[in-house]
């Protein structure tokens, strides 16, 4: 298994050559917000506590695959960011349009 680091909050893992079932342990602190999912198949939906503190998930599927492993509130947090980016920008606009308005 190798894996990429997207950011904090996403990795991509890459599985080659499993031929039987195991237990992926994704050793941040665990949280039920951590998900795993297969890109084409969905889900893994037995996410459980390993470790005393780490999260983990059982893979039955063999071959060469990929997994994404995210923290899905994340999300909800990078469209926020986005919405608060907008409301500055909007708000920028328009006081900088009143400013050169009050001007003339």
């Amino acid at each position: 298994i190798s894996y990429e680091k997207i950011n904090t909050t996403r990795y991509i893992l890459h599985v080659k050559n499993a031929v039987k079932p195991y237990l992926l342990v994704f050793s941040e602190l665990y949280n039920d917000a951590w998900r795993a999912s297969f890109p084409d198949r969905g889900i893994l939906n037995d996410h459980s506590l390993v470790n005393v503190y780490g999260n983990g998930w059982t893979v039955d599927r063999q071959g060469d695959y990929d997994i994404l492993v995210e923290f899905s509130p994340q999300k909800w947090m990078d469209m926020g960011e986005k919405i608060s980016i907008a409301g500055y920008i909007l708000i920028t606009v328009g006081l900088l349009t009143l400013k050169i308005k009050h001007k003339i």
